[in-house]
This record gives C-alpha cells, structure tokens and sequence, in this order.
C-alpha cells in the first residue's frame, strides 16, 4: 500500500542481549530492526515514519512517531536499515502486532510511500517490573514508572 517510493522490507526484533528474538519481557531495551528500499531518491530530511504496537483488536497501545520525536532522517541516505531503539519497553504482557508507515512531505493519500499492517508480532512476557515479588498482571496497554509516597 502506498506509491512504493520508500518501502519496508524487513522487521526483526533485537533483545538486550543482542539475540532476535519475537518474545521480550516487559521492562527490557529492545531493538527493532527495520529494513527498507529509498526507490524514489526522496529527500530523507521530509520522510515520516510512524511504527505503532497494536493489540489483539487492533487497538493502538503505544505509537513511535518520528515528526513528533523530532527525527531526522537524512542519516539514511545510502543504508538500507533503520533501528528504533527502546531503552525499556513498558508494555504489560500480551501479544502485539506492529504497523509500519512510511509518508513523505505530509500523510496525505498520495504522500504515502508505504503502509503495512501486522508487519510483525511481538509478544511481551510479563515481569516483576516493580522488583515487588509480583508479576504485572497481562493487559494490553502500556505501564508508566511511578512511585506512591506521602
């Protein structure tokens, strides 16, 4: 789906010990690792990426948005891989499919390059995230760090 002027070619999951793997537990720093083709000699300084992790149903549970994130893309020029790095990946335990989306200069229809649904699936173990002796309980949306004090 899209006008094919960049396009994904590839999604593979890295954990923290560098392995590939489609299973990480909630907390870890994961690595995703993203292949593409530039066929349309665009100008990366303009290109919008967004990888989101959706639920089950296809509801959205956490979104990396690169106009948003201030990215810059002009790194790219000549490679053909692109990491998203997540320092801790703070999703309770479930299973997720990835989206991937590409645009260039806007999102309108005919802006974007390419658009792929359930790219990939990653499913996320629960931890004892908190060191509490207890495991997060399964859901699917995300955790946020935070303390209870007086």
């Amino acid at each position: 789906q899209g006008n094919g002027k960049f396009k994904f070619t590839s999604l593979d999951f890295e954990n923290s010990k560098g392995l590939f793997s489609d299973e990480i537990m909630t907390g870890e720093a994961l690595n995703l690792k993203i292949g593409f083709e530039n066929k349309g000699d665009l100008d990366l300084s303009k290109l919008l990426i967004s990888v989101t992790f959706m639920d089950e149903f296809q509801n959205l549970s956490l979104a990396f948005v690169s106009d948003e994130m201030g990215a810059d893309f002009s790194f790219l020029k000549g490679k053909q891989t692109l990491t998203l790095h997540i320092p801790e990946l703070l999703l309770r335990g479930n299973a997720y499919s990835i989206r991937l989306f590409a645009s260039h200069h806007g999102t309108s229809e005919e802006s974007i390059c390419d658009n792929i649904e359930n790219a990939a699936k990653l499913n996320v173990i629960s931890s004892d995230l908190w060191n509490s002796g207890q495991t997060l309980r399964k859901g699917n949306y995300a955790v946020i760090k935070g303390t209870y004090c007086s």
